[in-house]
């Protein structure tokens, strides 16, 4: 946008990322944690209390492969066997479910021995893997898909965790990330061409939206995320059923660790997929999943009319890691009543481990009535506007089923007589804040009567703007809005 076309409509424009479009940047770390609820996690699982977190801890700790003692043993080509896990498939989902172990009991326990064998796993696969046998129906790319995320996981918190502390390499960095990049093409092919619709299609946008956060790929992160807004009627119906039902217990649960894993990456970086609704349904499409698989795990099936009849999956949990991820966001975040998930999350599910390691575990450790932390929703200027962005600076955060908007316009004085330039403001003037549909509807209105400070939204107001995207307009307080 030319500065003449921004004067005469006498505002400065900021586009916000809401749900329905995605990242100009990320938080870091940023995949299933932030820094402040490490940090939280690391007081709370040293310390004599029994906490789930504490309990998870002690879960984590008696793997077999969590110790300083694991071998790593780095392939080249990963031997993918069909419809089964050979002994290539374990040792390579193995190796990224030991780095991730580390990397929690480095963060833990500050040890030093923990980061340099995470990272001592991290490097040699970076360094020696190049790809997967294929098959004809194309299992690697689900190998691929399922490893993904974990593999992710531990290398965000090595490379972002205390601003990058743990001092990995460049030049590692980079060769894990061709690893990466090597198994996202795998991870690829279920969305695009197959555009599968069942638990393989879940763990690729799964899979994608990790690697996006971890490389700072926003082009991938969407990717993944409107594969999975496509994917949420097909997962969980109207009736709450999950996809897969019909064929057994596992494979159902499958669809739903998948999507509640991803829904806690799209938090840490400010969009509610938690929160979306569908067919006009008052409760959330996914929480809707969660108390229909739920009641079935307590041997209570709930009779939706399926083809194949209520289905009763008793004794059949794995203790499966990614409940606790989403109970967390639903009781302690967002507030709403799950009393089926309680009951199977408190009584059943916890603390989970690796019976089930298809998917990222020690979520009792990571998100064991972790609360709620505020996370903070990036901010970019609309067009290049580098000098009006200057030392102003906006961030939104989700704040439970609030949102926060923190503002700064008292920055250098080059910057902020930018900004007046552009907006025709006087030195001094009272200043208002628009935020704005991509439409030029008005939606909220709030008078910025501090150089800083924060605007906070709640009801009504705030899941309006949750839904965005949406323009912020600073002008005059005398001035009207156009």
């Amino acid at each position: 946008m030319r500065p003449s076309t921004m004067t005469s409509r006498a505002s400065l424009c900021i586009l916000l990322a809401a749900v329905s479009m995605v990242r100009a940047g990320f938080n870091h770390p940023g995949i299933f944690n932030s820094q402040a609820e490490l940090d939280h996690m690391k007081a709370t699982a040293m310390a004599s209390a029994s906490t789930p977190m504490k309990q998870g801890y002690d879960r984590l700790r008696s793997w077999s492969n969590a110790g300083l003692t694991y071998q790593n043993k780095p392939e080249a080509t990963v031997q993918v066997v069909a419809s089964a896990t050979g002994t290539s498939e374990q040792n390579f989902r193995n190796a990224s479910h030991a780095a991730y172990a580390q990397a929690l009991q480095w963060v833990v326990t500050g040890d030093a021995r923990y980061k340099v064998k995470g990272l001592e796993i991290l490097n040699g696969w970076g360094a020696a893997f190049k790809g997967m046998t294929h098959l004809d129906n194309r299992q690697e790319d689900l190998e691929a898909a399922w490893a993904l995320p974990t593999w992710a996981a531990a290398a965000e918190i090595f490379r972002r965790y205390d601003n990058g502390s743990a001092g990995w390499a460049q030049a590692d960095i980079e060769r894990f990330d061709a690893m990466l990049n090597t198994l996202t093409g795998y991870a690829l092919y279920s969305m695009e061409p197959e555009k599968r619709t069942n638990n393989w299609g879940t763990s690729s946008a799964l899979a994608v939206m990790a690697v996006g956060v971890f490389q700072d790929d926003t082009a991938k992160f969407n990717k993944g995320l409107r594969y999975l807004e496509f994917l949420l009627p097909y997962t969980v119906e109207k009736s709450g059923m999950i996809m897969e039902t019909c064929r057994d217990c596992n494979h159902a649960e499958y669809n739903l660790l998948g999507m509640m894993a991803a829904a806690e990456i799209a938090w840490h970086q400010g969009i509610d997929f938690y929160g979306r609704k569908l067919d006009g349904q008052a409760t959330p499409r996914l929480l809707m999943g969660m108390e229909f698989h739920a009641s079935a795990f307590l041997g209570k099936p709930v009779n939706v009319g399926q083809a194949c009849g209520p289905q009763s999956c008793a004794g059949e949990d794995k203790h499966a890691g990614g409940w606790e991820m989403a109970y967390n966001h639903y009781r302690n975040r967002a507030a709403i009543p799950l009393p089926i998930t309680t009951t199977f999350v408190t009584t059943q599910n916890r603390p989970d481990g690796l019976s089930e390691d298809h998917f990222t575990g020690w979520t009792s450790l990571t998100h064991g009535d972790l609360g709620n932390f505020p996370i903070p929703i990036a901010i970019r200027a609309e067009g290049s506007m580098p000098k009006a962005r200057g030392g102003s600076e906006f961030r939104m955060f989700r704040n439970g089923d609030g949102l926060t908007l923190r503002y700064r316009m008292d920055g250098n004085a080059q910057a902020v007589q930018a900004i007046q330039a552009v907006q025709a403001i006087r030195p001094g003037e009272p200043v208002r804040l628009d935020i704005v549909s991509t439409q030029g509807r008005l939606l909220a209105s709030r008078a910025l009567e501090t150089p800083s400070g924060e605007l906070r939204f709640s009801g009504r107001e705030a899941a309006v703007l949750g839904h965005g995207p949406l323009l912020l307009r600073v002008r005059s307080q005398g001035s009207r809005f156009p």
